[in-house]
């Protein structure tokens, strides 16, 4: 019946002699190195393992036989597949009545997975049933044996002798070694229990002789006890189980219990033999490591956001600086043609007021002239001049306006809080975006309605404010194209964004930015602003845009960002921000907020040529780089 426990045990056992061979070795032993035991007894570590292990094993082991003190330390294993194990190995030298030290070792593999333990009932089954055929194997070994007895009594008696030994052995295993063995009457009264027990739950065995097993077990826990010793009597089948007992001082611990019922061959359970593992620390162990495994998964994903912020924030300072330097290429010819503009006006006034001088004193000119002013056509050219200075000045005014908003958005480098105008942020934005609000590809204009406020000054980061601006719209745009290519908008005539701002406190403003495209399902509209997710084909983006948004907003300036959509109804995100210093209000006619752009076609095109406004580079570079949802 001891062997019977110690091979029922999950955890390798081994006992070693003074010439460190090894005498006795239980199944989960011989399952865990990979070999038989017929293959094991008789030799010793360095005829299995790589003799780097096999030293570690000699020193820590000859340390026990020369000491007499138990140690537990932890060691590198490997076993016959060659795979390489983290164990916990705890020595304990045991003497026998004539004096021969032997050492008993435990090991715990702090490698595996805690899956394993779910299939230690089944192991525990799989060694009744070695352990039954063995029985039967020996059985029949031993009807053998007493066919020969007569001629091999001496033989027997040597090997009577043996077993006393290996009993004696057995017996001082049960003392010496680190696990709790207790064996229960059929009422689960204590009738056996050693002294690891005694260490483990803090009872001698004559305090807890004859006591009942509710002793070991807290009262919110007895009814899970109770049902797991009642399947155990009624099943007559061993079991494994983990849960919470009491010690003799008061504490609460957690043990691993191997139980089997001792059942006689009639049938009858005259018992149970236990086997405990305090597994507290363990338990402690494991809890501390889950919780620094989410405070690394929860620092990997902080980084990981923190790279994407930081890429995207390079990605937009490289945008910034070459918005600016485009900026200030188109202003020097600019203000160039733009300051020349009145001179050459008032020279040709001047010219043509000497023509009309000669008109005057010359009525009649001499034929060369008369005929020069009939081949150019000199009345319509007096009429058209001005008309051309006029077309001039308003695509230089027009010119200017992209300047002043290009250089308004090439503040995505800013690093520092400046005090701005929102209004002007915006415009800058919608100015950068004009090519994709046009007519185009079968698909209407797309109109920007404006209502703004007057607002006070803001503190904040502008370029970031911009990149948040340019991703919502960006989006606007997308759901407006999507909902009219998939005839999910009523009126297809009219597209429509919704800028509106208004001052909600003292201290917050609030900008709102409206589409009227089919809208966000519920579902979505809790993962938008999640890093990666978007629901747009491969290529088109990169689900980052309203993340970063959300990041700016909330994060950099502790402001709120909020999505408001309804299927059918179109979507609106609502930006709230702080305003940070005592605001500053801006006079209206202060505040340069352009509210119509002038018709492309007015502004004759040998005037102004197409290369010199970068326009929709300057938009396909923005949303390539800002592609995102």
């Amino acid at each position: 019946m001891l062997l019977q426990i110690l091979n029922s045990i999950s955890d390798p056992i081994f006992v070693k002699d003074s010439q460190h061979i090894w005498v006795f070795l239980n199944d989960a032993f011989c399952d865990f190195i990979g070999y038989k035991r017929d293959a094991l007894i008789g030799k010793t570590d360095y005829d299995f393992f790589p003799k780097e292990e096999a030293d570690v094993f000699w020193e820590k082991d000859e340390q026990v036989f020369l000491t007499n003190e138990s140690c537990e330390n932890e060691e590198f294993f490997t076993d016959s597949f060659g795979l390489t194990h983290i164990i916990s190995t705890k020595k304990t030298l045991l003497i026998d009545e004539n004096g021969n030290k032997f050492l008993v070792g435990t090991i715990r593999d702090i490698t595996i997975n805690i899956d394993k333990y779910r299939h230690s009932e089944e192991a525990l089954k799989n060694a009744y049933a070695q352990m039954e055929t063995l029985v039967i194997e020996r059985t029949k070994q031993l009807a053998e044996i007493n066919q020969v007895l007569q001629a091999e009594i001496a033989k027997h008696q040597k090997t009577e002798l043996g077993q006393r030994a290996s009993q004696q052995r057995l017996s001082l295993l049960i003392e010496q070694i680190p696990l709790a063995i207790i064996e229960w009457t059929p009422n689960l009264e204590v009738q056996s229990w050693n002294p690891a027990a005694e260490k483990i739950f803090g009872y001698t065995e004559n305090q807890i002789i004859g006591c009942n097993i509710e002793m070991l077990i807290p009262e919110h826990v007895k009814e899970h006890v109770e049902k797991i010793i009642g399947n155990l009597l009624t099943s007559r089948v061993g079991n494994y189980s983990v849960n919470e007992n009491l010690t003799a001082d008061g504490r609460i611990i957690i043990c691993e219990w191997y139980n089997n019922p001792l059942v006689t061959r009639t049938g009858e359970v005259i018992g149970v033999a236990s086997i405990a593992i305090d597994i507290t620390e363990r338990k402690q162990l494991e809890a501390e490591r889950q919780i620094a495994l989410l405070e690394l998964e929860e620092a990997l994903d902080k980084l990981q956001r923190t790279q994407i912020q930081l890429v995207q924030n390079e990605k937009m300072s490289s945008l910034g600086q070459m918005v600016a330097g485009i900026a200030h290429e188109i202003n020097n010819p600019v203000n160039f043609i733009y300051g020349n503009l009145v001179y050459a006006k008032e020279y040709c006034q001047d010219l043509f007021k000497i023509l009309k001088l000669y008109q005057h004193n010359y009525p009649q000119p001499i034929k060369q002239i008369q005929d020069c002013i009939q081949d150019i056509d000199f009345e319509f050219i007096e009429k058209d001049i001005p008309l051309i200075l006029n077309s001039m000045k308003m695509g230089a005014d027009r010119i200017q306006k992209i300047v002043v908003s290009l250089r308004n958005f090439s503040r995505l480098d800013e690093a520092e809080m400046k005090i701005v105008n929102i209004h002007e942020g915006i415009d800058s934005t919608l100015m950068i975006l004009q090519s994709r609000l046009h007519q185009q590809n079968r698909r209407p204009e797309i109109a920007v309605i404006k209502n703004y406020s007057d607002l006070p000054l803001v503190e904040c980061f502008a370029g970031q404010l911009n990149q948040v601006f340019m991703n919502i719209l960006i989006n606007a745009i997308d759901a407006l194209e999507d909902s009219f290519f998939n005839n999910q908008i009523q009126d297809k005539e009219v597209l429509k964004i919704t800028i509106n701002t208004q001052q909600i406190s003292q201290n917050s403003i609030l900008i709102s930015i409206r589409d009227n495209g089919c809208g966000i399902p519920e579902q979505i509209q809790q993962k938008i602003f999640d890093p990666f997710f978007t629901t747009k084909p491969v290529g088109r983006g990169t689900g980052l845009g309203l993340s970063i948004a959300y990041q700016i907003i909330i994060e950099k300036h502790q402001g709120k960002l909020r999505c408001i959509s309804n299927p059918g109804e179109g979507t609106e995100f609502q930006i709230e921000l702080p305003v940070g210093k005592a605001p500053v209000y801006l006079e209206r006619a202060r505040m340069p907020i352009p509210q119509e752009i002038i018709p492309q076609e007015i502004i004759p095109q040998e005037i102004i040529p197409q290369e010199i406004i970068p326009q929709e580079i300057i938009q396909q570079e923005i949303i390539s780089q800002d592609m995102e949802n």
